[in-house]
């Protein structure tokens, strides 16, 4: 009889932790609890969702995650086989109801979870009551967790909006790529060397490679910078954004790398 094969969902939320050890501690969480449990730990399917959030769900409609669970769903990823996880939050922080919907849907499809840092094994066949408390109260401190969080993120932004409308600061110093924020934090000056690149494009050519980049035809070799700073990232949004508005030929530089 084989083994069941082993699938390690790695995620964290936001784009800095890349530059921390996240990604790194649960790979190797994950090749150490499959080689002591006898698992064989997947390498096709890559389970990673890389500054998604479990919070609002993105992860589950943009992510790996859905990815998952489609192939749960078909059968493609049979009964037996196992998610491993760092911890359960990593699977989703969504409000208590969505996230035990997510957790007992992969049990009942009759996929293993298991959880590394406090040693959990859930199974369609042993899931009891007492693992249904004890998981029940881990994905609801990760929600409130994030709660909290989010909460108190947007009370910062608030009392810096306040403070920013009071003294006449700019809010952020992101901004497009051939700006930056002066050291009075009053104004925006032009950075001269790119500035002058956009100063030589015709607004046509300008606007031909802003359609370029939403079809994600610009090549690898160039660095967009798009209007407040924002990279690339899903082209429908900054269509509606940018391809409605007058502001095109003032939105783009574009610096070869």
């Amino acid at each position: 009889m084989s083994k069941p094969t082993a699938y390690s969902y790695i995620r964290f939320s936001t784009p800095e932790q890349r530059k921390g050890d996240s990604l790194r501690r649960q790979l190797e969480l994950s090749e150490k609890w499959a080689r002591e449990h006898g698992l064989v730990l997947d390498t096709k399917l890559k389970l990673r969702d890389l500054g998604l959030s479990a919070f609002h769900g993105d992860h589950r409609t943009k992510g790996t995650l859905g990815q998952f669970l489609k192939l749960v769903e078909t059968g493609i990823i049979p009964r037996g086989d196992v998610l491993i996880l760092e911890e359960l939050d990593r699977l989703t922080r969504q409000e208590l109801l969505e996230a035990v919907h997510l957790f007992t849907g992969l049990l009942v499809s009759g996929i293993e979870i298991h959880s590394i840092v406090d040693e959990m094994i859930y199974t369609p066949e042993s899931f009891d009551f007492g693992q249904m408390v004890i998981s029940a109260m881990k994905l609801s401190q990760g929600h409130e967790e994030s709660r909290k969080k989010s909460k108190r993120l947007k009370e910062a932004w608030e009392e810096k909006r306040k403070k920013c409308s009071n003294g006449g600061l700019k809010l952020t110093g992101k901004c497009p790529a051939w700006l930056k924020l002066s050291a009075d934090k009053k104004s925006y000056e032009k950075i001269p060397e790119r500035a002058a690149v956009i100063e030589k494009w015709p607004e046509k050519a300008q606007n031909e490679l802003l359609r370029n980049l939403i079809q994600r035809r610009i090549s690898p070799g160039c660095l967009v910078a798009l209007a407040m700073g924002e990279y690339m990232d899903g082209g429908q949004a900054i269509s509606k954004k940018f391809l409605n508005s007058g502001l095109l030929s003032a939105k783009i530089s574009h610096i070869d790398l």
